[in-house]
């Protein structure tokens, strides 16, 4: 399991270990804060994103020559680096 992911699920036991809850309710909660502490860092990965396409677009809008094509490819590229990004987050390549 990659550090950051170990990180993660230590921080969403940590938060619930004073509940006084059942085992099962704690382990679900756990599980849910784990799963949402997850999804808020592929969030912020994708807000970045948007944030650096957002300045390439920008940066290019003022040149009349830029078609739907160029916009597309742009947009691939992007989605892909994305995904890369979020792999290598967590340690998935």
């Amino acid at each position: 399991m990659n550090d950051r992911i170990k990180e993660l699920l230590l921080e969403a036991e940590k938060s619930v270990q004073f509940l006084s809850n059942s085992v099962d309710s704690k382990r679900q909660i756990v599980m849910d804060k784990f799963a949402e502490s997850i999804i808020r860092e592929c969030v912020e990965l994708c807000d970045a994103a948007a944030k650096e396409n957002s300045k390439a677009v920008e940066k290019f809008a003022t040149n009349d020559k830029m078609d739907v094509a160029y916009v597309a490819k742009g947009a691939e590229i992007q989605a892909e680096k994305l995904s890369k990004d979020i792999k290598e987050h967590f340690g998935l390549e």
